[in-house]
């Protein structure tokens, strides 16, 4: 007989919130790939010459730049429709800017805006430099979507999980502490008051009230 897998006693305000937050990256990675692939695919129609040779030069002109963003905006909308389950009109610049907005943070009027600011110099790079920004946005809107449903008392069950009951203080811990201390314990499972500070620090936060005043040693969760 095959071993019965063992029980899963993690708390359901926790599961319910790893699940919302692995679902939130994967929308995350997808969408910062949409971002890259559309500079590409607009690349690819627009400044490569018969040779293969990019052009950034050509970028300086009006009738370029207009359809360097239509091919960019085409590839977005494609990804958008498939994503939301629509089929928005290319043509109706309204439905486009607030389709674009909510699947990648961008709109046609800001991609023709930029190509107007920075010309040539509106280069993969420089493409780049504005996904990054965008997609921080998208993230902080993720991250706050995933825990909407967070309340201050379900910390107890967070610091339970994290195995981490000897150093914080689950009756001081408020929803952003949940999100913090969680984002801190994934990557390793492990947590100690020093990681804690040095986390709430790169956050710009004071230390957190919620930390026990104790022995600075590590406390790994079980596996």
């Amino acid at each position: 007989m095959a071993d019965k897998p063992k029980d899963d006693n993690t708390p359901k305000s926790v599961k319910k919130y790893e699940a919302l937050k692995k679902k939130a990256k994967e929308i995350l990675d997808t969408t910062t790939l949409a971002h890259s692939e559309a500079y590409a695919i607009a690349a690819d129609s627009v400044l490569r010459d018969e040779k293969g040779i990019v052009h950034y030069d050509l970028l300086e002109k009006g009738d370029i730049q207009k359809k360097f963003v239509d091919q960019m905006v085409g590839h977005y909308i494609k990804r958008a429709n498939e994503y939301f389950g629509m089929n928005i009109n290319p043509e109706d610049r309204m439905q486009v800017d607030q389709l674009l907005k909510a699947y990648s943070g961008v709109t046609k009027t800001q991609l023709e805006k930029n190509l107007q600011t920075y010309g040539k110099n509106y280069t993969v790079k420089s493409h780049e430099g504005v996904r990054d920004e965008l997609v921080k946005e998208v993230e902080a809107q993720l991250s706050a979507s995933a825990g909407a449903h967070l309340k201050d008392e379900d910390a107890a069950d967070f610091v339970k999980h994290m195995d981490i009951e000897d150093i914080v203080d689950a009756s001081k811990m408020r929803v952003e502490d949940i999100r913090y201390l969680h984002a801190a314990y994934k990557p390793g499972k492990v947590l100690t008051p020093k990681i804690i500070k040095n986390f709430y620090q790169a956050q710009g936060k004071p230390e957190p009230v919620h930390l026990k005043k104790k022995e600075n040693k590590k406390y790994k969760k079980a596996t």
